[in-house]
């Protein structure tokens, strides 16, 4: 049989077309089209769209406050440092058990913070003995952590340290940029707490809130861009593209009922070969971290070649060898098919 460069090309054509599927943490596939709003921001109807969001994002934070902002993670753990700066809040304590826990050490050595840091190995969990020890010393007055650490999978014990911060009348601070909307619980009791629109509340990238417990004076010491006061309350101090919040209004639409679907394809997800590999951590119910062994050093890039990307390619993701499933996108169902297939078919044919 000859082939052709018709049948050569077409054949490419038809790999080349095979629909691709994505374990990523963010950003997340959208299922309708994102269509330009001419909805202004000083508006009547975009008060009504952007209060809606506000309340719908408190019930489920069971916060008092919240500031949106059109950024990134990491711009609203600036604002969240930056009040700590504005109101001379004393000497902290920050833990880090994992790449995000140390960019929010590495945030607040530019914002030249009092702070001492406890370093854990990454994926472990933070001795609550040991910093009960530290906190009963008296010389804190605040706690940075993060609650989901993305690059492990790790949940850290959002609520032992806050039982430990409120016994020793230390605010907690706490970045939960990866795990608000994965699973319910309250930050009630946080004094500051940082989120997004992207990860697991499943709406597009681009705007970011810091939750908080009490109205904070304005600031002249830190950029009026980064100055939480000016959002609090409903504030709108520069613009909102109403095609951000009307994109989170639907997503919220999906809770609480989105909590359990994603406790069932986190379940389900344990369930394929190779989960031997995954990280002892305590995980939660938005990424799953494998160490792959050296036999299965190109995993990565025979599931590429087949359609599907795991979240790898970050360097920090490199150095540690990790590959990780994030069960956030909404064509997750059908993607996990296809996984459960390619793995059981890896299983088979390598000698790990």
């Amino acid at each position: 049989m000859v082939l052709t460069r018709q049948q050569f090309e077409q054949s490419l054509q038809q790999k080349l077309a095979q629909e691709s599927y994505t374990f990523y943490p963010g950003p997340v596939k959208q299922q309708g089209a994102i269509l330009y709003s001419d909805i202004s921001h000083r508006s009547q109807a975009f008060q009504s769209l952007y209060g809606y969001m506000r309340s719908k994002l408190l019930e489920l934070s069971n916060a008092k406050y919240i500031a949106t902002l059109v950024g990134t993670g990491t711009l609203a753990n600036e604002v969240m440092l930056g009040q700590l700066k504005a109101q001379k809040m004393g000497h902290g304590l920050i833990l880090t058990n994992g790449e995000f826990g140390e960019r929010l050490h590495k945030q607040a050595e530019r914002w030249s913070l009092d702070f001492d840091v406890v370093t854990h190995e990454w994926g472990s969990a933070f001795n609550l003995r040991s910093l009960e020890a530290l906190l009963q010393t008296g010389s804190y007055q605040w706690l940075l952590m993060v609650h989901g650490e993305t690059s492990t999978g790790t949940c850290n014990d959002l609520e032992g340290i806050l039982q430990l911060v409120k016994h020793y009348n230390v605010k907690l601070c706490v970045d939960c940029i990866s795990s608000f909307g994965a699973m319910p619980f309250s930050l009630a009791e946080c004094y500051l707490a940082t989120a997004v629109s992207g990860k697991a509340l499943g709406a597009l990238s681009g705007l970011s809130f810091v939750f908080s417990q009490e109205l904070v004076e304005p600031s002249t010491t830190i950029p009026a861009y980064l100055d939480l006061a000016n959002y609090q309350q409903g504030a709108i101090p520069s613009t909102l593209p109403a095609v951000l919040i009307g994109n989170v209004v639907d997503a919220l639409q999906a809770y609480p009922a989105r909590y359990s679907q994603l406790q069932q394809h986190f379940e389900a997800l344990l369930q394929l070969p190779f989960m031997d590999y995954r990280l002892p951590t305590t995980a939660y119910p938005m990424i799953l971290t494998i160490q792959c062994p050296r036999k299965l050093i190109n995993l990565s890039t025979d599931l590429k070649l087949n359609g599907l990307y795991v979240h790898g390619d970050s360097e920090y993701l490199r150095k540690q060898n990790f590959i990780q499933l994030s069960i956030i996108q909404p064509d997750f169902e059908f993607a996990l098919g296809r996984l459960r297939e390619l793995l059981t078919y890896y299983e088979q044919t390598v000698d790990v």
